[in-house]
C-alpha cells in the first residue's frame, strides 16, 4: 500500500517526531507545513488522507476536543488547506463506520496502520456513559474499547485525518449578504452576514457579543471587523 508524506505535528511551535508523547498541560497542537526527518504519512481513502499511526500519544480527548481536532480544524500544511479531524469508529466494532469501512477496503495489518500496542480515539461518545470515549486498535485493528475523556495514556493516541479544503477565493463578492463561518486564532468561529470585503478585511454583521477569547476581530455597532491575515479558513453557513 502506498502512503503519502505530508505535513509534521507542532507541539509548542516546534515539530515532534511521529508518536511523541504530549506530556504538559497548556501546550498547543497542530499540523503544520513538512519538515524533513519529523514528517506524517498517510494513507488515502475516500479522498481523505489518513494517518497510518498515531500522531502523538498522551493526549485525552478532552483536549483534542479543545484544539478542535475531534470534529474537525482548518490547517494549512504546504500552503494547501485540510480539515484536520478525528475518525468516526462506531460505537460497537461490528458497525459500519469509516474505520471499519477503511480496514475492510485497504486490509488491517500492523505494518500498514501501526495499532499494536497503541488504542487512537473515536468521535463518538457510547451510551454507557457520557464521560467515555471509543478508542480502537491496541490488541487488533478491529478491537474497540472505552477510555475517560480526561485520560492521558502513552497507549491511547492521536490518528489524524485530513480532508481537503478549498481555498478561500479572493473575491468575496458573490459572498456578500450571505451567512458565513469564519475560522480565526484561538479555535474561535465567527458566524454572520458577510457585509462587505476587500484584500485586506471583511466585515460581518453578527448580533451576538465576541467570545471574551476572541481578540482578532473588533465590533462596532453590531459590524465585526476581520483581518484576512487572522482566517484560518471560512465557508457559506448551511441556513441562510
Amino acid at each position: 500500500m502506498e502512503t503519502k508524506t505530508l505535513g509534521s505535528l507542532y507541539i509548542d511551535g516546534e515539530p515532534v517526531i511521529p508518536g511523541t508523547a504530549f506530556k504538559y498541560d497548556g501546550a498547543e497542537i497542530c499540523l503544520g507545513s513538512t519538515v524533513l526527518g519529523k514528517e506524517l504519512e498517510w494513507i488515502e481513502w475516500n479522498g481523505l488522507l489518513v494517518a497510518n499511526r498515531c500522531a502523538c500519544v498522551a493526549i485525552s480527548w478532552q483536549e483534542l476536543d479543545d484544539h478542535g481536532y475531534i470534529f474537525g480544524w482548518p490547517v494549512s500544511i504546504d500552503g494547501k488547506p485540510y480539515l484536520c479531524r478525528s475518525l468516526k469508529v462506531g460505537t460497537e466494532k461490528t458497525r459500519r463506520n469509516e474505520w471499519n469501512s477503511i480496514i475492510a477496503k485497504l486490509g488491517n495489518s500492523d505494518d500498514l496502520w501501526h495499532w499494536k500496542g497503541k488504542f487512537f480515539w473515536g468521535q463518538e461518545t457510547p451510551k454507557i456513559s457520557p464521560t467515555v470515549r471509543v478508542v480502537r486498535g491496541f490488541a487488533s485493528a478491529r478491537e474497540s474499547n472505552y477510555a475517560n475523556v480526561n485520560n492521558r495514556s502513552t497507549t491511547v493516541g492521536f490518528r489524524p485525518v485530513l480532508d481537503p479544503l478549498s481555498p478561500i477565493p479572493q473575491s468575496l463578492n458573490r459572498w456578500v449578504g450571505k451567512r458565513i463561518c469564519v475560522y480565526g486564532p484561538e479555535k474561535t468561529i465567527l458566524e454572520g452576514r458577510l457585509e462587505d470585503a476587500d484584500d485586506y478585511d471583511l466585515a460581518l454583521k453578527m448580533d451576538e457579543p465576541l467570545p471574551n477569547k476572541c481578540s482578532w476581530a473588533v465590533k462596532k455597532d453590531g459590524v465585526i471587523t476581520i483581518s484576512r491575515e487572522n482566517i484560518a479558513w471560512m465557508k457559506k453557513s448551511s441556513v441562510f
